[in-house]
């Protein structure tokens, strides 16, 4: 039976091609000053710049075009350009326990602000005038403690 295509003998381009006919590929060798063996190419990576974990995230069909998009603007591919993004990101800690009761705290006094603003234009601002100045000075109290230390 006939093959469907010729086979030919491989010629080794590197060893000079025309003389020497091989039918399998061999693996060049170089020989360093010691006559050992060298393998050419790219050296390894080192362990430290050998990528070898996956970490897998999905994006709505818009967000993908829009890395997409500005990957391609910056000249990187996608995952170098995500990769570079996560690594150079800094993430701010969520609220502590304190600051959130703190949170909370405001936000009442707040709602109790609004009902005496609506208590004063209903009765008159006389009357209400010093349950609003405690509840601003409570206020403020809440604020200088919430404000950042050196600022």
């Amino acid at each position: 039976m006939y093959a469907l295509f010729p086979v030919y003998p491989l010629q080794c381009g590197k060893c000079g091609g025309g003389g020497e006919v091989r039918t399998k590929k061999k693996k060049h060798m170089t020989n360093d000053v010691n006559g050992m063996k060298k393998k050419c190419g790219r050296p390894a990576l080192g362990r430290t710049r050998k990528l070898t974990r996956g970490v897998t995230v999905k994006f709505s069909p818009v967000s993908y075009e829009a890395l997409r998009f500005r990957a391609g603007k910056s000249g990187r591919s996608l995952a170098v350009y995500i990769r570079e993004a996560a690594l150079a990101a800094t993430v701010t800690a969520r609220h502590t326990p304190e600051e959130n009761a703190l949170l909370r705290s405001l936000a009442g006094m707040a709602n109790n602000l609004n009902q005496l603003t609506k208590l004063s234009h209903q009765t008159g601002f006389y009357r209400t005038r010093l349950l609003i100045e405690g509840l601003l000075g409570k206020l403020k109290r809440i604020m200088d403690d919430y404000r950042p230390k050196g600022g």
